[in-house]
């Protein structure tokens, strides 16, 4: 009798972790800075049994069993931080009399938003490789991607005077830094 009261004990006890590992789970699972949450559970069970021995009509004997069953359970859920992911989707270059466009295609397949925070030519940031470089038809700012999204990133560099930004037959490689520190290149062949 005592060892079936034990088994349904654990079993509810099994139960009652597996909702809270997945509640912890569901409630932190979205967000991307948490690690190692844990939960614990305890459970205190007393159970006394009396039992008392008659003959005809006088008590021969009472016995009292009495059984605390303490369980603590503790459940730990990770959750694991899944990088950005931006895809470079369609890349293109175009030359026109007063400028070289470099159109970008991307699409955010990864978990969070991104946020190009610096657009790097080779090594060297826009504003100093080019100081009359325009970015999607306006000077630099943060870039913000959101998830499931897709576009063009377009980086212009207008001609100045004589003076031109690239040669033909050059390679260009244009790096995107997100604020997170991962780099996203685009490679170009100027025309």
């Amino acid at each position: 009798m005592a060892s079936k009261v034990v088994y349904t004990l654990i079993g509810i006890l099994v139960i009652t972790v597996v909702i809270l590992a997945g509640l912890v789970g569901y409630l932190y699972g979205e967000n991307t800075t948490l690690k190692g949450q844990t939960a614990t559970i305890s459970y205190t069970s007393t159970q006394t049994i009396t039992s008392t021995l008659t003959s005809t009509q006088t008590s021969i004997a009472t016995i009292t069993q009495s059984q605390t069953y303490t369980t603590t359970i503790s459940a730990t859920e990770t959750v694991t931080t899944i990088p950005e992911n931006l895809e470079i989707t369609n890349s293109f270059i175009t030359r026109n009399p007063s400028d070289y466009t470099f159109t970008i295609g991307y699409k955010n397949t990864g978990f969070s938003d991104i946020f190009i925070g610096e657009i790097l030519i080779g090594d060297k940031p826009l504003n100093t490789f080019w100081n009359a470089v325009m970015v999607n038809g306006s000077a630099f700012s943060l870039i913000s991607i959101k998830i499931g999204s897709s576009g063009v990133i377009l980086v212009s560099f207008p001609d100045k005077g004589d003076a031109k930004a690239f040669v033909s037959g050059q390679a260009i490689e244009i790096n995107f830094k997100t604020t997170s520190g991962t780099y996203y290149v685009g490679t170009f062949l100027m025309p």
